[in-house]
């Protein structure tokens, strides 16, 4: 097994307030092991390019103080077709046994790669690590704990707890369940932890250590796009569980209802225009019921009759 080289692929368009963070938190690794970084920009028309070039002649003329075995910094420039396209192409010119991918506006934590890279060698039989991690602003600052919890198909059915930039997966797993799905722009982490746990479940394993950080701002992707997010969420949770939990459901209805500064009128409107959708699902007796077991155990919840732990 080549687990001492690892493969760190990072998609970025017009990221340059974040990418030097995100360069940097990569090639600072230190361990025994070497790092082959790809960075897959597609086209961007901001300093993204001026500071690839940067962190490349760095690394060239060995002004970066590399604290592991070595890191080879290899890049493109070129468009598109959206964030899995980037990924995909990335993996594809990987050369490590182990992946990572690492947007461009997260970060690692120092240690990260070492400490999972012990954990692959410890437990060759292991498909996919990931641990916990920290939300942070736009400015860096930690704002936040990602609720991570140990892997179980149930509660990824119910919520996504499998922090992104924290996973790393053998190459070999990658290959058995495919690439991710281009046709999504929100979720292709969702579906892709999906198709992993339905075909090494038992080989996944969460680790407490944390690992990244996951930056959280206004117009990033998950924050800017809630309309899209739940959209996909509940064509891709339909996809592979055959019904909507009903969780997803609910808390797209509650967010426009708990939306402050809004009108009643105006909630109403939001509902009507871009969450319509999610009452179509409703049709379905299995995601029927699951909103109505869902809506109990909140009710139960709030009279102090419900395990806190329940989603």
């Amino acid at each position: 097994m080549k687990t001492k080289l690892i493969s760190i692929v990072t998609p970025s368009y017009n990221q340059g307030e974040f990418l030097a963070a995100t360069i940097e938190s990569v090639i600072s690794q230190a361990g025994d092991f070497h790092i082959d970084y790809i960075i897959m920009d597609g086209g961007s028309t901001d300093d993204s390019v001026r500071i690839i070039k940067k962190y490349e002649w760095l690394l060239q003329t060995d002004e970066w103080p590399v604290a592991c075995k070595g890191v080879t910094l290899r890049w493109s420039s070129e468009k598109d077709k959206g964030q899995a396209d980037a990924i995909n192409k990335g993996f594809g010119l990987a050369k490590g046994d182990i992946l990572g991918w690492l947007n461009s506006d997260d970060t690692y934590l120092p240690g990260a790669v070492s400490t999972v890279l012990e954990r692959f060698r410890a437990e060759p039989d292991t498909a996919m690590i990931y641990g916990n991690a920290w939300y942070t602003g736009r400015d860096g600052t930690v704002t936040g704990r990602y609720n991570s919890e140990p892997f179980d198909m149930k509660r990824l059915a119910a919520r996504s707890i499998i922090c992104q930039p924290t996973v790393f997966l053998r190459r070999e797993a990658l290959l058995a369940v495919g690439k991710l799905d281009v046709s999504l722009h929100t979720c292709l982490d969702y579906d892709l932890w999906i198709r992993l746990g339905m075909q090494f479940g038992k080989r996944i394993t969460f680790i407490e250590d944390y690992l990244a950080t996951s930056r959280m701002y206004a117009d990033n992707k998950t924050s800017s796009q809630r309309d899209r997010v739940y959209h996909e969420t509940m064509l891709v949770a339909k996809r592979h569980f055959g019904y909507v939990p009903g969780v997803w459901i609910v808390h797209s209805i509650l967010e426009v209802i708990q939306a402050p500064d809004m009108s009643l009128p105006a909630k109403i409107g939001k509902i009507a225009r871009s969450r319509l959708y999610a009452f179509c699902y409703l049709i379905q007796p299995k995601t029927l019921f699951s909103v109505i077991r869902f809506l109990m155990s909140r009710i139960a919840k709030s009279c102090g009759y419900a395990n806190s732990a329940n989603p």
